[in-house]
């Protein structure tokens, strides 16, 4: 026996000799050849426990997904909203004849979703399991209860049965689409997280950007599921500045809801923001974005308004560098958030101002704005809003009259708003081929810089009265023709578009002028109406407000 194997073996061999053909055949091909025969267990085993990565054309497109998964889900749980609302509706008004048809196709419709929602969401956890069948169940109640609903004896049974079942129904399936919802943008979340490549990561912030600009649900629950802590992350990446950017602009989104304002302060996010604005590498596009997020959490028109946790800690590196962003501003848009962040922070402490004189802050405005960097109405209401509060510190106030801060406060004084309502004659025809559309969107962006003229108008005033406290201050004033335009803005009602409040302001100013320069510098009828008679009488005068205060 062992001689016919040692034969067996021997012919074997001979024939796998005859077929190598070790002189014609290179190498690597043999190899190969003979790996389609031949196999070892211990590297099969290691291979198959291996798990295939994904490529990142690959896990991208499962990114877009996702987000394309999120807004068809939206979309259809809205419009089977309207199908609950008209089912409620025609059961509250008695209109009882398609009760089982439309109960039946809500349902259908519901079930479809959930399966489609599986196919979302493909390692479902045990919880959405749950509350899907919960739907399922209030489902069956409602055809159940449908089915029955019919005329008995010539009377319908009672509704509030069925109306109790559909509004069970109602809230347990609006729980489910939110949890779905939940589920897929935590995905989106994570995959920021776990990003391996420059393209991927891109692709998900894109995504999540993209819902943050959908309304404060998507904020919320990208706040809720750590996106704000995800996108902080990549910020402080020093090799991701072609990101940042973007991430920051989501991050200011977030930042519009109460629920990312939390996160933001949970995460040090203003301790980030400080370090990216004070970073030497961080381009000027990083830092305009980190502004942009400063001056969101930090506006006095946000809900839950409160300073957020190391705020005061980080106030004075922030203003440092905000004017540094002022100052080196390579354009207006970049101008204007610096001095939004800016602005908005003034309101919060009383020790922004004195952090502002250390700074040099009231030149780097006046500068900029005679650079023609405050070329809009919003720029300059943000400049006028902070020579205003800083004219109260009187290290502040001397900076602003050394910087000419007086002269541009006096222009800002004969900033006009757009004419929304004045009669301009056109051809009728030309009239009527307006696009309507064009025309209101036009007429809307006329009154919002009619309302940022008013508050230009209104702080610059404040601003006059506020450093007028010598003789010098005073006189600079009437020279450069600022009293002739505060009583202009006094008697002329469309130069302040009827805003009281400008109104007042100006009324303060030329009193305070006037205790300081005496009746000289003011004409006989200008005293007898706004400086003599008690303030409220010279308002009510000059006012459109009919009612007395008496």
């Amino acid at each position: 026996m062992k001689e016919g194997k040692e034969t067996a073996l021997g012919e074997w061999l001979l024939e796998s000799v005859s077929e190598m053909h070790v002189t014609e055949m290179k190498p690597v091909q043999r190899w190969m050849q003979d790996l389609r025969m031949m196999t070892e267990s211990e590297c099969m085993c290691i291979l198959q426990a291996k798990p295939i990565r994904s490529s990142t054309s690959d896990l991208a497109k499962i990114t877009v997904n996702t987000k394309e998964n999120i807004y068809a889900l939206r979309k259809r749980a809205k419009a089977m909203s309207a199908d609950f609302a008209k089912l409620y509706y025609q059961l509250e008004s008695s209109q009882w004849q398609d009760t089982h048809l439309l109960s039946l196709e809500l349902s259908i419709q519901i079930r479809t979703l959930l399966r489609d929602c599986n196919m979302f969401i493909p390692n479902m956890p045990l919880y959405l399991f749950q509350q899907q069948q919960i739907v399922i169940d209030e489902c069956t109640k409602l055809v159940k209860q449908a089915e029955s609903f019919d005329v008995k004896n010539g009377s319908v049974p009672p509704t509030d049965s069925i109306i109790d079942i559909l509004r069970e129904l109602g809230r347990t399936f609006t729980h489910m689409v939110n949890m779905v919802q939940a589920t897929l943008i935590k995905a989106l979340v994570r995959s920021i997280e776990q990003a391996a490549s420059e393209y991927n990561i891109k692709t998900a912030v894109n995504a999540v950007y993209t819902l943050s600009q959908d309304g404060n649900e998507f904020c919320r629950l990208i706040a809720q599921e750590g996106g704000i802590q995800a996108l902080l992350q990549v910020c402080r990446q020093a090799a991701l500045n072609f990101v940042k950017p973007i991430a920051l602009r989501t991050v200011a989104n977030l930042c519009n809801t109460a629920e990312g304002r939390q996160e933001l302060e949970k995460a040090s996010g203003v301790e980030y923001l400080s370090e990216i604005l004070s970073s030497p590498t961080s381009p000027e596009s990083v830092k305009a974005e980190a502004a942009s997020v400063i001056a969101h959490i930090t506006s006095p028109n946000i809900d839950n308004y409160h300073h957020l946790l190391g705020f005061i800690e980080h106030m004075e590196d922030l203003l440092r560098e905000l004017t540094g962003v002022c100052e080196k501003a390579s354009n207006s848009n970049i101008f204007l958030v610096g001095t939004s962040a800016i602005a908005n922070i003034t309101f919060m402490d009383t020790m922004a101002c004195e952090c502002l004189a250390t700074y040099n802050t009231a030149r780097v405005l006046i500068t900029g704005c005679h650079a023609n960097k405050a070329d809009t109405m919003y720029c300059k209401d943000q400049v006028a809003t902070i020579l205003a509060n800083m004219a109260v510190v009187e290290q502040c106030r001397k900076q602003i009259l050394q910087s000419h801060g007086i002269a541009l406060l006096v222009s800002f004084l004969y900033v006009r708003p757009p004419s929304l309502n004045s009669p301009v004659k056109v051809d009728g025809n030309k009239n009527r081929s307006k696009r309507k559309n064009g025309y209101h969107s036009n007429k809307e962006n006329s009154e919002h810089i009619a309302v940022a003229c008013e508050r230009v108008q209104q702080k610059a005033a404040i601003a006059l009265a506020r450093l007028i406290r010598d003789q010098e201050s005073a006189i600079a004033i009437m020279e450069l023709q600022g009293i002739p335009r505060l009583v202009e803005l006094c008697n002329k009602r469309w130069e302040r578009n009827d805003s009281e409040p400008v109104l007042v302001a100006c009324l303060a100013a030329l009193r305070k002028l006037h205790s300081i320069l005496g009746q000289s510098a003011f004409e006989p009828a200008d005293l007898q109406d706004l400086i003599k008679p008690r303030l409220i009488d010279s308002f009510l005068l000059c006012s459109a407000t009919k009612e007395s205060f008496v």
